[in-house]
């Protein structure tokens, strides 16, 4: 609806657009909407933001091409793929993944779990243990993980790994 626009349109402009580059913005997540299964368009709106905060580099556009094509092609829904994306495009963009790397990850996941959720949350989990920051310790614990063993410095990781070598020869 005209409102449901509007609204979008407004939550884009509180992330710094233009009303013109709300408008656009608003209007591609029309366009996630139609070619998902989301229910409304502020779930589409929503993992829309994450994706293009996660991806700036890439246009909207781009990215909802991605998920349409996945979503058409393999055993992910669209908005399955979005929502899995949303809770971990962050973490995999901080471990490097483009997004073609990141949609291919949450897709080869989800064929075993048949779960975008877990699936993004589980990606995310183990990215952010891969990065292996104090920021990424810090969410780890804010979510609940456990972070004894961490590894949180490229130091620490390089002298466990001569430790291992040494003890191994």
């Amino acid at each position: 609806t005209a409102l449901q626009i509007q609204d979008s349109t407004a939550d884009w402009m509180r992330l710094g657009e233009s009303m013109e580059e709300a408008a656009q913005s608003a209007k591609d997540a029309t366009i996630l909407l139609n070619v998902s299964e989301f229910e409304g368009i502020d779930e589409a709106t929503d993992s829309l933001v994450s994706m293009s905060q996660a991806y700036k580099d890439l246009d909207k556009m781009d990215i909802i091409d991605v998920l349409n094509n996945i979503g058409n092609n393999y055993s992910i829904s669209t908005d399955g793929l979005a929502t899995a994306l949303k809770d971990s495009a962050s973490s995999l963009v901080t471990a490097n993944n483009d997004l073609n790397e990141a949609a291919a990850l949450i897709t080869a996941g989800n064929a075993i779990t048949q779960d975008p959720s877990k699936t993004g949350a589980g990606i995310r989990t183990i990215s952010l243990r891969l990065v292996g920051t104090e920021d990424a310790k810090q969410e780890l614990e804010e979510m609940g993980e456990s972070t004894d063993g961490m590894v949180t410095t490229v130091s620490k990781l390089r002298d466990i790994i001569k430790d291992a070598t040494r003890d191994a020869s």
